[in-house]
């Protein structure tokens, strides 16, 4: 019985990707940046104890170094890009499955697009012409 109770217990404790969010709060969040931005990014962290912590970074607050023109891969993030004076953007670099204790890295995913070689294009992306017509039709509907 100690035995099943300890393993409910490591389930219960595994079903936190951080001290903050469950995976599924998480996964959550990736997914809604997928269908926005057609990419995903989070934060994987290795703690002292050696077990990871996961945190959704927000895939409107990331930049691509210049560096990966020579395939060498880190980040910038700033909560705001247009008051860079208030919140100075920050470098991580890229996950490249090697992490040590103590380490943060930004596993960043971003679909294929075409003619866009930095960042992805959500999947609405062929439809915004119809979206935006169909908006000015609703406006002198209105008038």
């Amino acid at each position: 019985m100690l035995f099943l109770e300890n393993k409910l217990q490591d389930l219960i404790l595994s079903d936190k990707a951080n001290q903050y969010e469950t995976y599924n709060e998480v996964l959550y969040k990736l997914c809604l940046d997928l269908i926005i931005f057609g990419g995903y990014a989070f934060q994987i962290i290795k703690n002292n104890d050696g077990s990871l912590s996961i945190y959704h970074e927000n895939f409107a607050n990331i930049r691509k170094d210049k560096a990966w023109e020579d395939g060498v891969g880190c980040y910038w993030i700033s909560d705001d890009w247009t008051n860079l004076s208030n919140n100075p953007p920050y470098k991580i670099d890229a996950y490249n499955g090697k992490l040590h204790k103590g380490e943060s890295k930004l596993f960043y995913y971003g679909r294929y697009s075409v003619n866009s070689n930095y960042y992805p294009l959500p999947y609405y992306y062929g439809g915004i012409r119809a979206i935006q017509t169909e908006v000015e039709l609703l406006k002198y509907d209105l008038k």
